[in-house]
């Protein structure tokens, strides 16, 4: 039976499956079927159909369909030209995707059977056929064993001086890399002397020129060598600025120790604001600065489980269906040492405990030396039965020799498990965001999300503000996630021991237990738990990494990032009390300007006599 013969067999009384690629204003429809290469009388390939507005069904540009082939293996009449055209498609129907898909499998199945039937009838002529040529092959085989022979020996010759020049090319290329490094060392040397030259010239006069600006910032080469941590603290505000971001000193310097501490922790920031504040942008601009990506996901009101957020396994055509953060995981993996920034936009649209406990516990976990081989450090996507079974599916069809096309289609298929296993573990190079809006269509965030972030609260748009003008953009290399996190390990270690720098953070820590008693627990907000300590030391290695050493400002920095977020209380006289002298003491030792509007905030909701409880979140 001829290929022709067996596609108009099929396809006689069957359903095609199909795409629409373009309406025409009067109803009618353009197909493109999903099954490559269907055979026409004519020796051409129907690869689109037309469906009459009658016969269109309503269908729509992208909507998946099925149709029946209004004259098998023909094509339609141009209604013009009356000259064959595109194969004319009837009863045109809207489906799902999986229905088009799952058809596409039946009519292969079908095709495959036909061939069979066609196979068993010229399964004699074969036979007839091959004993024809094993008397030819019989005569090759001997003069191909000469020639092989003959060949061996020429390879053999080949192979000696491939390994000889191999050998030359390893020597020549240790000699390059010599070179390479002297290279990167004088280039370093170079452009630390440049930082130098920099810092000496900003504090010099500047020439009147054709620019009327008061605030030029230092030329700064653009250098493919890591980010140092001291240079980042220092040029940071400038960096985003230059960038077009404007924002307070004290909103920059929060969110950068935060997101490099929750680079270390596991942790996740809140970026809390009104619309149109600049919570988005600056997740955008700073991994530009950081020499790193950004991937924003917007977050539905419809989000109910982690399928929603994850992906999810389709049994039907056995495939794990990925979503966008696990997409944007596998990005995070292709290159490990760059700061990989995912930001779920507007978290609290639906509830994160709902769609991302599983994840927050994870990423966490994750980021621990000592629980980052245990079970919970990965995140689970679906069963590792299911996993398991499917692997074995796919070793036995690989041990097959003849494959059906059936089975080639299912092996492709099994094969995807490579790209998403059912434990998939969190890249160390991920810092995961999260934008806040507050009004009426988002939902509280819970005491277990809050006491995994930190939150950092914008100030109303302040119009007066004025963006300031560049000479260039400051570009100063990337930063390496290896060497930071290293860096704010061996940061934490002196921490833990002894010397000035764990002297200045027991002190600190000792205020937060002296807070913890007096105020939050069971007082004024959310105890504070066991992780907090841990959290402090990271918090307070990054600030001193990042030259953030002024007193009291990196305590201050953690106050109104992990602490004040905390507070919530039902009001009474000694809670209210309680309260006002907290808050006066951070006004007094900690406030660095930015925040005091959080504060103001609080003290009005206390004063507010109608008002039943206090909480940060208004």
């Amino acid at each position: 039976m001829e290929e022709q013969n067996i596609i108009l067999f099929v396809f006689a009384n069957k359903e095609i499956p199909g795409r629409v690629t373009g309406k025409t204003p009067n109803g009618s429809v353009f197909v493109k079927p999903l099954i490559d290469r269907i055979p026409l009388q004519d020796g051409g390939f129907a690869t689109e159909f037309f469906a009459r507005a009658r016969d269109a069904g309503g269908a729509e540009e992208g909507e998946f369909i099925t149709f029946f082939w209004s004259q098998p293996g023909e094509r339609g009449l141009h209604p013009t030209t009356k000259q064959p055209d595109k194969p004319v498609a009837q009863n045109v129907r809207v489906v799902s995707e999986a229905i088009a898909y799952n058809l596409i499998d039946e009519i292969l199945v079908l095709v495959s059977n036909h061939e069979k039937e066609d196979l068993q009838n010229q399964k004699k002529l074969h036979e007839i056929q091959l004993e024809q040529c094993q008397l030819g092959l019989d005569i090759e085989y001997k003069a191909k064993q000469d020639l092989l022979s003959v060949e061996i020996q020429e390879l053999e010759k080949k192979s000696q001086q491939i390994s000889l020049d191999r050998d030359n090319l390893e020597y020549e290329q240790s000699k390059i890399e010599q070179k390479r490094d002297s290279l990167e060392k004088k280039e370093k040397e170079v452009f630390r002397i440049k930082e130098e030259i920099n810092r000496y010239t900003a504090l010099l006069p500047l020439i009147e020129n054709n620019i009327q600006s008061t605030n030029i910032l230092p030329v700064s080469t653009h250098d493919n060598s890591d980010l140092k941590s001291e240079n980042l603290g220092n040029y940071w505000s400038l960096m985003l600025a230059s960038r077009g971001l404007i924002l307070p000193e004290s909103i920059k310097i929060s969110y950068l120790i935060a997101i490099i501490t929750a680079l270390c922790s596991g942790s996740i920031v809140l970026l809390n604001g009104t619309v149109g504040v600049g919570k988005t942008s600056i997740i955008q601009k700073s991994a530009e600065a950081l020499g790193g990506k950004a991937e924003i996901i917007p977050i539905r009101p419809s989000w109910l489980d982690p399928s929603d957020l994850l992906g999810f396994f389709d049994p039907i055509s056995e495939v794990f269906r990925p979503s966008s953060f696990t997409t944007a995981l596998k990005k995070a993996y292709k290159d490990p040492d760059r700061i990989f920034l995912i930001c779920l936009d507007e978290l609290n649209l639906a509830k994160i405990e709902n769609y991302g406990a599983d994840l927050l516990s994870t990423i966490e976990y994750s980021k621990s030396q000592v629980n980052r081989d245990i079970e919970g450090s990965k995140l689970s996507l679906y069963s590792e039965d299911i996993q398991t079974v499917l692997w074995g599916k796919l070793m036995l069809l690989n041990s097959i020799q003849n494959h059906t096309p059936d089975q080639l289609l299912l092996i492709k298929k099994l094969e995807r498990l490579n790209d998403t296993p059912a434990k998939l573990e969190i890249p160390q190079n991920l810092v995961l965001i999260g934008t806040l809006n507050s009004d009426e269509t988002t939902y509280d965030l819970s005491p277990k999300a809050i006491d995994r972030s930190y939150v950092i609260t914008y100030p109303p748009a302040d119009l007066r503000l004025e963006g300031e003008q560049f000479i260039e953009d400051i570009q100063m290399g990337y930063l390496s996630v290896g060497k930071i996190q290293s860096e704010i390990k061996y940061c934490v270690e002196q921490i833990q021991g002894t010397g000035d720098l764990a002297d200045t953070w027991r002190k600190d820590w000792n205020r937060i237990i002296d807070w913890n008693e007096r105020y939050l627990i069971n007082k004024i907000g959310i105890p504070v738990g066991y992780r907090i300590k841990r959290e402090y030391q990271i918090f307070f290695a990054v600030a001193h990494s990042l030259g953030i050493t002024d007193e009291n400002h990196c305590l201050g920095y953690f106050i109104f990032t992990k602490l004040l977020p905390r507070i919530s209380f039902i009001k009474n006289d000694e809670r209210e009390t309680l309260c006002q002298e907290w808050i006066k003491e951070i006004r007094e030792e900690y406030s660095m300007g930015g925040e005091i509007y959080i504060l103001d905030q609080i003290d009005e909701q206390i004063s507010e006599s109608q008002r039943r409880n206090v909480r940060y979140w208004g």
